[in-house]
């Protein structure tokens, strides 16, 4: 069995209501988080085992339940929807533009089970023929990595 990731489906999952500001509101970072050469990408893989589908259901698609709760959850925390900006001062004033616009959300297989390959407990079960960088989302279309506060792979 092949380690293979594919991706299957790329989208971006907006909030599944309406959200409180007006699109295009700004939103003052900290001070902390508006310090020049600081933004940047924070890499992280979780993982998770299957729940036992209850009463002989049929077991719905993870990504299909993970992306419907995202799309509840950005109703109340809208800003990851949105997009970094810089304002008039450059990255120092960057800002969060509440535009609605969606998470990053990519759909990915893999030709293995986690049990395959040790449920990922150590980074060397990733086979050398596999990139890490397969685990993790690709890049938006017209959008650069750092201006959007949320992207997974599922």
């Amino acid at each position: 069995m092949g380690f293979a990731v594919v991706r299957t489906n790329r989208e971006f999952v907006r909030p599944s209501a309406a959200t409180p500001p007006a699109s295009g509101e700004l939103l003052e970072l900290s001070i902390i988080d508006r310090v020049v050469g600081r933004r940047h990408l924070v890499r992280s893989l979780h993982i998770f085992s299957a729940a036992a589908p209850s009463g002989g259901a049929a077991k719905p698609s993870p990504a299909r339940v993970i992306k419907e709760a995202l799309g509840k959850a950005l109703v109340d925390y809208y800003p990851f929807a949105g997009r970094f900006v810089d304002g008039g001062g450059g990255p120092g004033s960057a800002r969060v533009e509440c535009t609605g616009e969606g998470a990053w959300f990519v759909e990915a297989a893999a030709g293995c089970s986690l049990d395959d390959v040790n449920g990922l407990d150590h980074p060397l079960m990733i086979p050398e023929e596999a990139h890490q960088d397969d685990l993790l989302p690709d890049a938006a279309p017209g959008v650069h990595p750092l201006d959007l506060p949320l992207m997974m792979q599922v």
